[in-house]
């Protein structure tokens, strides 16, 4: 829903998809005497600049085996501080976080995950 805020953090945490739109009102009492109830604070434009933080990549899969015991084991590679959840499906369209995976904060390098029976289908995602 719509929000009147003084400042801008607090839509921190937000979801930034879908429209977004700024009003601007000058409202205030003018500079000097001479300038009259909102004399111009606006009158030579205003500037808005986003700063935006870089999302790190989801990891990326480079290994996949089954072991002798029949289970499979799972390897992938990831960039440190990023975080990720681990979902399995056995159709692509009903999916599940793995516990023990859920909002995981990847350490840097290799992670190893290992399960046992069933034909599943495994996919990253972002919390």
């Amino acid at each position: 829903g719509a929000s009147n805020t003084a400042t801008l953090s607090a839509f921190n945490g937000q979801d930034p998809n879908g429209v977004w739109k700024l009003h601007l009102v000058e409202n205030g009492f003018g500079d000097s005497a001479m300038q009259p109830v909102g004399g111009g604070l606006l009158q030579g434009g205003y500037e808005l600049v986003f700063i935006t933080q870089g999302i790190p990549p989801l990891p990326v899969w480079t290994e996949a085996a089954t072991l002798s015991t029949g289970a499979s084991r799972f390897r992938w590679i990831g960039e440190a501080g990023s975080v990720f959840t681990l979902q399995r499906s056995s159709n692509l369209q009903s999916w599940t976080d793995v516990p023990g995976y859920i909002n995981r904060v990847m350490t840097g390098g290799v992670e190893l995950f290992t399960t046992q029976g069933g034909t599943f289908y495994f996919r990253f995602r972002r919390p």
